[in-house]
């Protein structure tokens, strides 16, 4: 009889499984990203030192980058809550978005 050794070896395989199919995150495009932020983020934020105001008191996007990892973003983006307002991004649109607040200086 054997004992308990197929379940572990089968959890393995429904893991490796589940991680194989799982969709992998897209490299993201800081210009497409800048065009995401032009669009939905304008408004509150500082995306850029061409700005010279927001329109509330959230952070800015260099703010956002010395504060949030790239995964706490994503994960952020993913579950808007307030006060960020009901927008639906695409995986690829937070993906850009992450690839152009990583490319704003650290201050």
């Amino acid at each position: 009889m054997s004992s308990s050794r197929p379940i572990p070896t089968l959890l393995v395989a429904l893991a490796a499984l589940a991680a194989s199919a799982a969709p992998a995150f897209a490299a993201g495009d800081a210009a497409a990203g800048r065009r995401t932020a032009d669009t939905w983020c304008v408004g509150c934020h500082l995306i850029g030192n061409e700005q010279k105001a927001a329109l509330v008191d959230a952070p800015t996007f260099p703010e956002i980058n010395k504060r949030m990892t790239p995964e706490a973003l994503r994960a952020y983006l993913f579950q808007p809550h307030p006060p960020m307002p009901q927008f639906r991004l695409t995986r690829q649109d937070i993906e850009d978005l992450i690839e152009f607040i990583q490319s704003m200086e650290k201050k």
